[in-house]
């Protein structure tokens, strides 16, 4: 979360979370070529008490916000175990079941949050059935380039939402803001473009500028992860190695 003089917000969503189970395919939005599609976004859920999203990556990794992972009444950080990925989540079922096995968030973010680090990578159980084929992470969003935000925000937890054509219309950095809109749960969420070889993820929206009560809605604001991808990789293994 942060405030600065632009007034960003980011927002977990908490919610009753419900008890999962496993469908025999990815079931979706209403048009199904299109779920299957984006099926490897999904909901995480985190600590039994709220959740965020994220986009399977590779076969045991999720990338989501950084900030999802750090308890926001004890400024703790969650248990890898306390985390459960469930991609293609609709109404109660998911794609596959992915347990948290280790999570770290991008190095120095813990000691200075801040958006420009706020990314973490999530090693989930492998070769789960049904698991999605993930999607890759790209390392061009320009102004200008269309995507798509993914999203399982607060007022559509149980399903996810796709805002498509909206575009980045400027890059700071590693910091793109969009014309996507954000609500609060949106954390995680990718922002997609669709390649010539199919959807990429370019951003990871983690907070909404101009966002202000009541609705507390504003322009999603994301990272690029591709400049980040090799050092999360590295905390990941040497949380993994004990280190």
């Amino acid at each position: 979360m942060y405030l600065a003089s632009r007034l960003l917000a980011a927002f977990l969503a908490v919610a009753p979370l419900g008890v999962p189970s496993v469908s025999a395919e990815a079931r979706g939005l209403s048009d199904e070529a299109q779920a299957l599609r984006y099926a490897a976004v999904g909901r995480l859920n985190i600590g039994g008490q709220g959740h965020c999203t994220a986009t399977l990556i590779a076969p045991d990794l999720a990338l989501t916000a950084a900030h999802c992972l750090v308890n926001r009444r004890t400024g703790a950080t969650w248990r890898a175990e306390r985390l459960t990925f469930l991609p293609g989540w609709r109404m109660g079922e998911a794609a596959a079941i992915l347990r948290g096995r280790h999570a770290a968030p991008a190095p120095g973010f813990l000691d200075t949050p801040g958006p420009e680090l706020d990314l973490a990578l999530i090693r989930v159980t492998e070769g789960a059935e049904g698991a999605p084929s993930p999607i890759p992470v790209a390392g061009t969003a320009s102004p200008g380039t269309v995507v798509s935000a993914l999203s399982y925000g607060r007022d559509r937890g149980e399903a996810l939402s796709v805002q498509s054509g909206c575009a980045v219309v400027a890059r700071q950095g590693r910091l793109l803001r969009t014309t996507c809109d954000a609500l609060p749960g949106i954390s995680g969420a990718p922002l997609i473009h669709e390649g010539v070889d199919g959807p990429e993820l370019v951003g990871v929206i983690v907070a909404a500028l101009g966002a202000e009560p009541p609705a507390l809605q504003g322009a999603a604001l994301a990272v690029a992860p591709a400049e980040l991808i090799d050092a999360l990789h590295e905390a990941l293994a040497a949380q993994e190695a004990g280190r």
